[in-house]
Order: structure tokens, then sequence, then C-alpha cells
């Protein structure tokens, strides 16, 4: 076994100045370079083994958690952290120190909480009043300038019959279910991820994942999607006939595959007649 690679990713991971050596260099930067698809190939085998286990073919089929796994590792995988590491790290100019002052004055300004979406949701000038960074404005700018490009996301759902205020079991209903950028334009689609350990160039996904929502657990379908050009919305939309009347729950998991604190949960009820 070629332990090299491991030894090479898990050093990135745990930001070891070691693995910046010239000596691995070109080494580290084919694992960059092609680990993220690698990942996504994972989570495209795992959605091919439930499908077999639906046709009959197999046995074996993968739930949620397997999924979840290679998702989040995929997150730290392009922000250079482990599953340990604090979220807030992907902003620049943050540190330990810098993230525990921050936290230390959320009473203070009325923060509800210390996640990095809540911060990244203050506007500019709550931010230019915490007093990050020694008052550096230099470092400010730069901050705000990589939170433009932060995933800050509305989760939504519609489902329905065209032309219908019903549904019934006989109907073909249409699932819709959208991620809109709060901090885009409706013209203009998100642009290329900011990651301080990434080096190369990426567009970040989003993966729908729809489970049961009694366990959460059994997959029933997953998709990886990007924003159409010119579009500030990310959409999954799927056509289904149940067949028979009831109440029908779902719930869905949507995870951007770039950065790690973003990811959001909607629990989606059908009544059919």
């Amino acid at each position: 076994m070629n332990i090299k690679p491991l030894v090479l990713i898990l050093g990135y991971l745990m930001g070891d100045e070691g693995v910046k050596h010239p000596s691995f260099k070109e080494g580290l930067n084919a694992i960059l370079r092609q680990g993220v698809h690698h990942l996504h190939m994972m989570i495209e085998l795992a959605m091919q083994i439930n499908m077999d286990a639906r046709q009959g073919k197999s046995v074996k089929k993968l739930g949620w958690k397997a999924l979840q796994s290679i998702i989040e590792f995929t997150q730290c995988f392009v922000q250079g952290l482990w599953t340990n590491n604090d979220p807030m790290l992907q902003l620049p100019g943050f540190d330990q120190d810098e993230i525990k002052a921050y936290r230390k004055k959320l009473r203070e300004h009325q923060i509800p909480d210390g996640k990095i979406e809540t911060f990244c949701r203050l506007s500019p000038e709550q931010r230019a009043k915490l007093g990050l960074f020694g008052g550096d404005k230099a470092k400010l700018g730069q901050l705000e300038k990589v939170i433009k490009a932060l995933p800050l996301v509305t989760a939504s759902y519609k489902v329905e019959v065209e032309g219908e205020e019903t549904i019934t079991a006989s109907d073909v209903i249409s699932f819709c279910i959208s991620l809109k950028y709060d901090n885009l334009p409706e013209d203009q689609s998100p642009g290329y991820i900011c990651s301080i350990a990434y080096p190369y160039l990426k567009r970040s996904n989003w993966y729908f994942v729809i489970v049961d929502a009694a366990t959460k657990e059994n997959v029933i379908q997953v998709e990886r999607l990007q924003c159409d050009e010119g579009k500030n919305v990310c959409k999954f939309e799927m056509k289904q006939r149940f067949g028979r009347a009831g109440k029908f729950s779902f719930h869905c998991y949507l995870c951007n595959d770039s950065y790690i604190g973003f990811d959001k949960e909607l629990s989606i009820e059908v009544d059919v007649l």
C-alpha cells in the first residue's frame, strides 16, 4: 500500500507545514487537482449502488450518513481544514485568537450565536463595529470581499400540479426545491470559490439529497447542481406520480461541496387526495 498520498492529504488537512516542502509539491498538487473529481465520483458510485438495490440487482445500499461523510470530507478537502477545525477559519484574517476575541463580543453586540453564517449575515457596518484585526482596515476590506462570494442562501420548495389546486393520486406532481443566493443580484451567478488553502479554480456545487422523513437515512434522490449562468438561484426539479392517497413526508439536505457551515435542510410534506 502506498501511504504517501494518505500522509500528504492528512498533512494538508491538518495544516502541517511539512507538506509544503518542495519535494512534496508535485505530488500534493496532483492530489489537490484531481481529488475533488474523485470525491464526486464516490457520490456517483453511491448513487449507482442504491439504484441497483432498487432494481433488485444488489442487496447493498448506502444511506444518508455515508453520503454525508463524503460531502463533509469534500468540504474539508477544498478548505484545507480538518473536521474539528472551526469553520470561521475559512475567513481571511481569522485564527484561533481572533475567533475567540470575536465570540467574547457576541452578547455585547446582540449576536445570537457564533456560527460562521450568522457572522457573514451581519451588515458590513455591524462587522466594522466589532474591532476585528485590531482595527486593520485592509484586512477588514479583504474579509468583506470574501463574504460577498460565500454561499449565503435561502432554501424554499414548492409542490404542485400544474393548473390544479389539489393533488390527487393520479396526478403528476412537480417538486421544485430552490436555493437563492441572498447576496447576489438576480442576474448574477456565483463565481469561483474562495479558499485559503485550495490553489485551483473551482465553482461550488450543491448536493440535493432527499431522504424519507421517518428515519432521515433512506436516500430517495441525489442530485449535484450549480446555478445556471446569469442566475442567482440553484434549482432541483422532479416530477412524480404517487398512485395512492395519503400524506407523504420527506426531508431534504442541501449541502455545498466547497464550504463548511452553510448547508440547509427542508422538511417537505405532500397531501395526496
